[in-house]
């Protein structure tokens, strides 16, 4: 498979199984620890946005900043949920505005975006080295 495409690929996978995560999360959050329940379903959120960046943008030199600007964007969505304006209250109602941009400010969330950003960063990092030694292993033959 061309380097470009595989480029394109593997964040997409990756996407697809933090969706799945995601989903995961919600069917089985109800049997997790009070912290994790209330909190963790940001965590496959921001991998999921991470992996999406990626996907469009497959620049390893852009893995870092990539990771830090979903990172802020999250946040700054979560700080956003102190205004209520009357249109983005109605959005939120809806379960996909919910889904998006959470109905509530709640410190908790901040502390799963910065690891996901982490694991986002670490996946990638390691997508990549894989990556490169399949590329190496396939030039030796």
């Amino acid at each position: 498979m061309p380097p470009a495409l595989n480029q394109r690929i593997v964040p997409a996978l990756l996407c697809a199984v933090s969706v799945a995560a995601c989903f995961l999360y919600a069917a089985t959050r109800s049997n997790l620890p009070q912290w994790w329940s209330s909190h963790g379903g940001g965590i496959p959120y921001v991998l999921f946005f991470i992996f999406l960046a990626y996907t469009i943008f497959p620049n390893p030199k852009w893995i870092v900043r990539i990771c830090a600007i979903v990172v802020l964007a999250t946040c700054g969505l979560e700080v956003l949920q102190l205004w209520n304006p009357e249109p983005l209250a109605a959005f939120r109602r809806t379960k996909f505005g919910a889904a998006l941009l959470g109905s509530t400010f709640v410190w908790g969330d901040f502390p799963p975006y910065f690891i996901g950003g982490a694991i986002g960063y670490g996946v990638l990092k390691l997508a990549l080295a894989l990556d490169r030694r399949r590329l190496e292993t396939t030039v030796e033959r």
